[in-house]
């Protein structure tokens, strides 16, 4: 071996076995257990010395409003709106510094976990307090807007955020349906009166944050797929499904990728305020300049609650495989519990491990967010040793 190689390989023993590597953690959140916010933060303290670049993310859904805030100047705005049942609350979006974008989290107001187990109903939820928010925005003057729609508790096509936005729905002999707008009164929707509707819309830019890319009704639509994790039972959801379609009316915009988001928000947003709906991850990691960041990275350290089948569609994990593939960056998955672990070595991961490994304790406590981080922190601990010594597991 000539000399050049005898260093070559020296300087890489050395990397691995003495010097401080570089380590991404790009976590999204583990749901109900740690924010991606403690979860980068438990693979920090558990690894003082190496170099540690702290990456919250989303795809859309929770955690979105933390990953703006933590990146964009700008500022917390409350205000009073309703949630998913209607039922007065203060929401909260974040105002970037010169005022013209807002960033909203829609499943801050009307979000499946706001709502009691008990009181989850898709057909009687509204997105009224999301529209709410949009109006208290466009009221400081703020003309763009960056949505994310993950996590609601709603199935009425967007139409209370348009109710609150100045839309009248219209029933049959041109009556104004007065009641609050939700899924179970979209078949008596006959027209839409936009004669007052705020003017600002006009004039206003929407892109909107999703993680799925799920059309507005059929087998694969808003009701069938999601509408039973919102408390719907099968009758319910035919119910709904034929609810979507016929409020439509054969729309284009219904068959487009994303429209059945958020229970057909991505729909309502395609045809009425012409916006653009775009894969969350993608626009989480361009906003936080992710393949400059990981440039020179040793390792990149990512995962989730639950990782399956649907984590490589669109999801954080894939989002972060796929940039790091680019810059030829190992990835290693760290997630709560994984489910066919050959697939995600298979599409790329390097290293493929559960957090819990080796704890005894029940899932009850498992999921608790103390003993969720100490999890993790060893987790990461062990596969940067298993590294070093060259002596990795998946």
């Amino acid at each position: 071996m000539e000399r050049q190689g005898y260093l070559h390989v020296f300087s890489i023993f050395v990397e691995t076995h003495f010097a401080m590597l570089t380590i991404v953690a790009a976590f999204d959140s583990f749901k109900g257990c740690m924010t991606a916010q403690e979860a980068c933060h438990a693979v920090a303290e558990a690894l003082p010395d190496h170099k540690v670049i702290e990456l919250p993310l989303s795809d859309g859904g929770e955690g979105l409003l933390d990953v703006f805030v933590n990146v964009i100047g700008g500022s917390l705005i409350k205000v009073s709106a309703h949630d998913a049942l209607m039922r007065p609350c203060e929401a909260e979006y974040f105002l970037s510094s010169d005022g013209k974008v807002a960033f909203v989290e829609m499943a801050r107001v009307c979000g499946l976990e706001i709502v009691p187990l008990k009181y989850r109903n898709p057909e009687l939820t509204t997105t009224f307090g999301l529209g709410e928010i949009i109006a208290d925005a466009l009221s400081r003057g703020c003309r763009e807007f960056v949505i994310g729609v993950g996590g609601s508790a709603t199935n009425d096509a967007g139409t209370g955020m348009m109710q609150a936005l100045g839309y009248f729905f219209m029933g049959k002999g041109d009556k104004d349906i007065f009641e609050t707008m939700c899924g179970k009164l979209l078949p008596e929707v006959e027209s839409i009166d936009e004669t007052n509707v705020a003017p600002q819309l006009g004039d206003s830019k929407f892109t909107i944050v999703c993680d799925v890319e799920n059309p507005l009704y059929g087998s694969n639509g808003a009701a069938f797929v999601f509408a039973p994790q919102k408390g719907a039972d099968m009758k319910m959801v035919e119910r709904l499904d034929k609810a979507l379609r016929c409020f439509s009316h054969g729309a284009i915009e219904a068959n487009e990728k994303g429209a059945g988001a958020a229970g057909g928000v991505g729909f309502a947003f395609r045809r009425f305020f012409n916006a653009d709906l775009k894969r969350g991850i993608d626009v989480v990691l361009d906003l936080l300049q992710f393949d400059e960041v990981i440039k020179g990275a040793s390792i990149i350290l990512t995962g989730e609650g639950k990782s399956d089948r649907q984590t490589l569609m669109g999801k954080v994990a894939s989002g972060v495989l796929n940039r790091a593939k680019v810059l030829n960056v190992d990835v290693a998955l760290l997630s709560g519990s994984i489910a066919e672990p050959s697939l995600f070595s298979d599409c790329g991961f390097s290293f493929v491990r559960s957090i819990n490994e080796g704890c005894d304790l029940p899932l009850e406590k498992q999921m608790e967010t103390n003993v969720a981080m100490r999890n993790l922190s060893v987790a990461a601990r062990k596969l940067i040793s298993d590294i070093k010594q060259n002596q990795p597991n998946t």
